[in-house]
């Protein structure tokens, strides 16, 4: 669930990002250290860089899904008609796409543990 809802991978408790992600000023911002336990997020310089392989490689499964549906409901689509659906489904969803990379990068691959006990040493 924490993963879900953007928050700390270390105490389940504290927010990730400062705002919300239909915010189309703001959605980058995100907290540089947990504001519940203290964890610093960006575990070393750059380490969010990871999240743009992320996003590319989920840019790409939408883009093979959306390419595999189009061509099994409609017959014969053009590429104007490839480029409209999964152009529009991948700019319609970056910033959720932005999100929930970086939350693949800190969850998964930072290997940042889940601690009961976080709260409670800060």
């Amino acid at each position: 669930m924490a993963f879900i809802k953007c928050k700390c991978p270390q105490c389940r408790s504290g927010k990730f990002f400062t705002h919300s992600f239909y915010n189309p000023t703001k959605f980058l911002h995100f907290n540089e250290h947990c504001p519940v336990c203290g964890l610093k997020f960006e575990k070393e310089t750059g380490f969010f860089w990871s999240a743009m392989y992320i996003s590319y490689g989920i840019n790409v499964a939408i883009g093979v899904i959306v390419g595999v549906l189009l061509n099994l409901f409609l017959d014969d689509p053009s590429v104007n008609t490839y480029l409209f659906w999964i152009l529009g489904i991948v700019i319609l969803g970056s910033t959720l796409i932005f999100r929930y990379s970086r939350m693949i990068a800190l969850h998964f691959v930072s290997g940042y543990k889940y601690d009961k006990n976080a709260v409670k040493k800060q």
